[in-house]
């Protein structure tokens, strides 16, 4: 099959394809004359009409055949396989770890030397490298970069990512003051962390990649450039200063240019040597490629013979000019003859790759996400129809809770379901968590060693842990989740990251490359007793700006956890959030739309703390120790009611007093008791919220599961009291299974739900 035929009725995929064929031919058509001045472009070559070899008097590569392709297209290809790996030392599919992609490029460099190329690493990629070598550590090499080499090789990320529709991702962050990346940011910024750490290399690599981006979404060529220069202006700053030009301010000025020229082409491309600039810094070749983009939008084909006879670093340019004007018109805005040759000489098969990386765009793209949900109504994890069915007709254990049967026919249909089925007027509800994710190793052990003893674990277990475990639950009841928090950049980072891919949460925190993720050693006792031995990571130093202008959409629930309280950052962060969203309306419903859990590190929290996120209004949640230690400490400063409470009753009461909020503590085997105030009046009395009885065999994540699936069934639609006895059952059947992230099956939560429900029915009827 030849390139020309690589095309589909897939509109997208004849794009991405288009992409990178487009890519590959400029790259090949600049090929022949790349480091050379017009002049000595005409004297060997007289105008490039076409796929030419290289001049012997070629300084790069002297006599290669014509249709062959550059570092600049090689590079693409091996950053689209970083892309692709779904291993986690590559940063698992859809990332690119730094130390993985700097491997990949020095043994490039050293097989390009074997075949006894001199087309090698870029200056900015080689000094990257070099000093990787010599024991710096990735995000501290490439503070020079401001070269063009990320940006060459960037096409791979845009087709694999949406830089984001309005009703998905860019409302996590509102419209001043970003401090965290959206997925696509953070992809751009991954392929430059090593080699172009700076601003110029960032904005050059986001300016190519969200073009690219944007005409594979279906906007032609003038609309994808300058929405990637919206794009890229609206993402917070990466990489270090330097006194080169704004890659930004020069390309719109080359843009309005090419976009307004009513001249003849001659003209056009003098005025972009004189004052734009050909050589290989970003400030001066992206500018200069996307002004040609614009100005032969309409003229694909000429656009790439312009870049070939332009002069200075042709094969990067055309390379660039081909990738945004194949992502606008597809793969036959090119000659198909010509095309056929690239593939032939150069071996590539850009319609296969552009399959691949289109995997990865529908994966990450969540408007895709949704529909491919059932457009609002996020799949059942079995795929099976919803088992709460059978719910409808049987009185609801927790009907007591509000004087009246459930309404099991929600307006859904049925319990913990969406509702009808909704469009993107309607945007589907999420977890928002703004939490940490970190590395649990769990070890079982007899007892705890004495002060400078050692005992032997009986098992060990390490895997990701703190917040992944709420958000598992979450997706395991079929919710959507976004994951708002830091990850670092190291081995821990990259199980961490791999980990939330695997269950499809999406990442929308920044990724620190001055820290690996921390980790959290579990030590369990033959009596089930546990003790935690914690690092601190990138997980808890989330810059505190990042939460300030989170965006919370009208159906979303915020997950806060005390944990977070504990860092010096990330409890900046919280009370920034409490300050600038106080007052958050309730979700529609009624139900508060923040949900904190409390965590055992109550007793060390400054109680001012707790104080300030009650200006949220949310629902706060407490394990009955956790209760009864807050309690104690409002008892010691003389709080009226709360002081010497006899069982989790008596706290939920004191604490909702002192909180103003609602509250529930949770007590196990005797279930959980929950304070009502979602309307402002003052805490009615605490009211008993049945579950299952089990015989535990492990409690570690029981907390987290209750919480995940508390958040999802609210999110989903469920009553508040009804999804608090599904949380409920979620976390005591957790216990039945050894491990953190041990949530049960929507499916085993809804058949106890409804045990219990038959339960309590008799009950009552006796």
């Amino acid at each position: 099959m030849t390139l020309a035929d690589a095309t589909s009725t897939d509109d997208r995929h004849d794009r991405a394809t288009g992409a990178l064929a487009g890519l590959a031919l400029g790259d090949a058509l600049g090929m022949p004359t790349q480091a050379l001045s017009p002049a000595s472009i005409t004297r060997l070559y007289g105008a490039v009409t076409g796929l030419v070899d290289a001049s012997p008097e070629q300084p790069y590569a002297p006599l290669a055949p014509a249709g062959s392709v550059t570092d600049d297209t090689e590079q693409a290809w091996l950053l689209a396989e970083q892309l692709l790996d779904p291993s986690p030392d590559s940063g698992g599919a859809g990332h690119i770890e730094p130390r993985a992609l700097a491997q990949a490029l020095m043994n490039w460099e050293e097989d390009m030397i074997d075949r006894g190329s001199l087309d090698l690493l870029g200056p900015s990629t080689k000094a990257a490298l070099e000093e990787l070598r010599a024991g710096a550590e990735p995000g501290t090499t490439g503070r020079t970069g401001t070269t063009n080499g990320a940006a060459m090789r960037v096409t791979p990320v845009g087709i694999a990512y949406t830089t984001g529709a309005p009703a998905a991702w860019e409302p996590l962050f509102g419209t001043g003051g970003h401090a965290c990346l959206t997925a696509f940011g953070q992809a751009v910024r991954e392929s430059c962390l090593v080699t172009h750490n700076t601003i110029q290399g960032f904005q050059a690599a986001g300016l190519v990649a969200a073009a690219v981006s944007h005409g594979i979404d279906g906007a032609d060529t003038l609309t994808a450039v300058h929405l990637a220069q919206a794009t890229v202006a609206s993402l917070p700053a990466q990489g270090t200063w330097a006194p080169n030009a704004s890659v930004l301010a020069v390309a719109s000025s080359a843009v309005e240019y090419a976009a307004d020229h009513a001249g003849d082409d001659a003209s056009f491309l003098m005025w972009v040597r004189d004052h734009v600039g050909t050589c290989v810094e970003s400030t001066e070749s992206i500018p200069t490629a996307l002004a040609l983009a614009v100005r032969y939008r309409h003229r694909p084909w000429e656009g790439l013979l312009a870049a070939a006879n332009l002069g200075g670093d042709t094969d990067t340019i055309g390379a660039i000019t081909g990738a945004i004007l194949g992502a606008t018109h597809g793969v036959r805005a090119f000659p198909a003859q010509a095309l056929t040759r690239v593939q032939a000489v150069s071996d590539l098969d850009p319609g296969a790759l552009a399959a691949r990386l289109l995997r990865l765009r529908r994966r990450n793209d969540p408007v895709e996400v949704s529909q491919k949900a059932g457009a609002g109504r996020p799949a059942h994890p079995s795929g099976a129809a919803d088992p709460a069915a059978h719910l409808s007709g049987a009185a609801d254990p927790a009907a007591h809770l509000s004087g009246a049967a459930d309404p099991a026919a929600h307006p859904g249909g049925q319990v913990g379901s969406a509702g009808p089925s909704v469009g993107p007027a309607q945007p589907v509800g999420r977890v928002l968590h703004l939490g940490e994710v970190l590395i649990d190793l769990s070890m079982r052990v007899p007892n705890l060693p004495p002060r400078g003893g050692d005992v032997f674990a009986t098992s060990h277990d390490m895997s990701p842990g703190g917040g992944f475990n709420v958000l598992a639950a979450v997706r395991q009841w079929g919710c959507d989740a976004v994951y708002c928090g830091a990850l670092g950049t190291g081995p821990m980072a990259r199980m961490a990251r791999a980990a939330l891919d695997s269950i499809g949460v999406l990442h929308a925190g920044p990724t620190l490359s001055t820290h690996d993720t921390g980790v959290s050693v579990a030590l369990t006792e033959a009596d089930g007793e546990r003790s935690f031995i914690s690092t601190a990571g990138a997980e808890t130093l989330t810059p505190p700006e990042c939460y300030q202008h989170l965006a919370v959409g009208e159906q979303d629930l915020v997950y806060l956890s005390g944990y977070s309280l504990c860092a010096p950052a990330t409890r900046e962060g919280l009370l920034r959030f409490a300050s600038s969203h106080a007052g958050l309306p309730p979700r529609p419903d009624g139900v508060p739309r923040v949900l904190v859990d409390a965590s055992p590190m109550v007793g060390e929290l400054d109680l001012s703390d707790l104080q300030a996120l009650g200006a949220l209004r949310p629902l706060w949640s407490l394990s009955e120790r956790e209760a009864h230690i807050l309690t104690g400490r409002l008892g010691d400063q003389g709080d009226a009611g709360a002081s010497g409470p006899d069982g989790p009753r008596e706290a939920a009461g004191a604490l909702a007093k002192y909180l103003g909020s609602p509250v529930l503590v949770r007590a196990g085997a005797q279930g959980a008791w929950f304070v009502d105030m979602l309307d402002g009046t003052p805490p009615a009395d605490p009211v008993h919220v049945p579950t299952v009885p089990v015989t535990p065999v492990d409690t570690n994540g029981a907390g987290d599961a209750h919480a995940g699936v508390l958040a999802a069934a609210l999110v989903q639609g469920a009553p508040l009291r009804r999804a608090l006895v599904l949380a409920n059952c979620a976390g005591a059947l957790s216990t039945l299974t050894a491990g953190p992230a041990t949530c049960p099956e929507r499916h085993s939560i809804e058949q106890a739900a409804g045990a219990l429900s038959k339960r309590m029915s008799v009950m009552t009827l006796r």
